[in-house]
């Protein structure tokens, strides 16, 4: 299977995210956002790479206000900080899912956040609707590598 890929090996002294599962690929992915007084926040994110690896860019884009806008995450991370109050997230690994796939012709990834984006309270969630409108973007490492062959 994909994700029995390599365990997890943070920095002595560093605690891993999500319990020891953060190598894992194929992921989609829950973030919880509780800042003072507010209710919490819910945020559904997909990667097809190792977690750590989008956690860090999450991590990166609530650091830097450059990149408020990296996410609906990030905007309101920011939001929440420019109000005064002190967010706080934290990640939770909802399920493993297959990418796309040239045979089937669909990404299990995208169909699973789109799912999961429109069955979620809208008043819980920071997601937009319209997110479930973008391409798949996992489907162009097959055209490339399509191409690659094809030469």
């Amino acid at each position: 299977m994909r994700n029995e890929v390599e365990i997890c090996n943070h920095i002595r002294g560093t605690v891993c995210p999500v319990e020891n599962k953060c190598n894992m690929i194929d992921v989609l992915y829950k973030a919880t956002c509780t800042a003072d007084q507010e209710p919490d926040m819910d945020y559904f994110g997909i990667t097809a790479n190792k977690f750590i690896e989008r956690y860090r860019n999450h991590t990166s884009s609530f650091r830097n206000e450059a990149y408020s806008q990296a996410t609906t995450l990030s905007s309101y991370v920011w939001k929440m900080k420019r109000e005064g109050k002190n967010p706080s997230v934290t990640f939770k690994i909802h399920r493993t899912v297959s990418s796309f796939s040239p045979e089937a012709g669909r990404c299990g990834l995208c169909t699973a956040e789109e799912l999961a984006i429109l069955t979620a309270d809208k008043k819980k969630i920071t997601n937009k609707r319209s997110e479930i409108l973008s391409s798949c973007r996992h489907v162009r490492r097959h055209i490339l590598a399509h191409q690659k062959r094809l030469r």
